[in-house]
């Protein structure tokens, strides 16, 4: 298993060791990561600039995706143009899903935090703290795919947010690692108060959307995009958003926006 939790995805060629290519694997990550450092930097900055009055957060965090996604498939992306032209494009569809995606995680986190607190009065809160993180559990691990799939697949809201649930599943290996190492950048960002406030600004939340869409990218490819090109034959356009229905459709029909 990779560093990061980053597997293989790739078919193993003549005389490859397994273990070689996820050491192959390891290094491409940190090799996008270095030689994109600066740009990563800047489109934290942007994403920040943009996440300013909060209730975009989510069109930012579509722009942030779509650069990101790129670096991390090793394709080309302006971080500003990119960013910019997301964000326009995916507003009317980004903005409710972030304020969902925002009032859903409160209110998850609410519910542990309550429960957690009120364990004194009885067995039936650590029954209720248990649903509560697990609900928590799921929804974070559903969140590595409601941004990528928006700036990636044609799908209606309702489908964004069922699809990204199938997911939290279907690549709930995957997903332990990208929390895991989620929350070790984070508990690294804000132990060194108040520098962490610098390094939040500056490099955090670009830092864990690559690791997500490193991580997550191939299992929606593997599971979704992939599955509709071989049943349809068609060419897979890897740079082109698909309108997919859903996950497990029979039928879709692509439209290029």
């Amino acid at each position: 298993m990779g560093f990061l939790g980053f597997g293989n995805y790739a078919k193993e060629g003549p005389g490859v060791y397994k273990s070689a290519v996820q050491k192959r694997r390891f290094f491409v990550f940190f090799d996008i990561y270095f030689r994109k450092f600066w740009k990563i930097l800047s489109v934290n900055l942007v994403f920040i600039l943009f996440s300013l009055p909060v209730v975009t957060i989510g069109p930012s965090m579509a722009g942030m995706t779509y650069v990101m996604r790129n670096f991390a498939k090793e394709e080309h992306a302006f971080v500003f143009s990119d960013f910019w032209d997301t964000f326009k494009r995916d507003f009317k569809q980004a903005l409710p899903a972030g304020l969902i995606w925002i009032c859903v995680m409160a209110l998850s986190i609410f519910a542990v935090y309550f429960y957690l607190t009120n364990l004194y009065q009885g067995l039936i809160f650590y029954v209720l703290l248990g649903i509560a993180i697990f609900v928590l559990l799921i929804l974070l691990f559903a969140s590595n795919y409601l941004f990528l799939m928006l700036v990636t697949l044609n799908l209606p809201l309702k489908n964004l947010f069922k699809n990204a649930l199938i997911f939290a599943f279907l690549g709930i290996k995957k997903n332990f690692f990208t929390l895991f190492w989620t929350l070790v950048i984070l508990v690294a960002t804000f132990y060194f108060w108040p520098i962490g406030i610098l390094l939040f600004v500056l490099i955090t939340p670009a830092t864990l959307t690559l690791i997500s869409s490193f991580n997550s990218y191939p299992i929606m490819k593997k599971y979704c995009i992939d599955p509709y090109y071989e049943q349809n034959e068609d060419e897979n356009p890897e740079n082109e958003k698909e309108a997919i229905e859903s996950v497990f459709s029979d039928e879709a029909i692509i439209e290029d926006k």
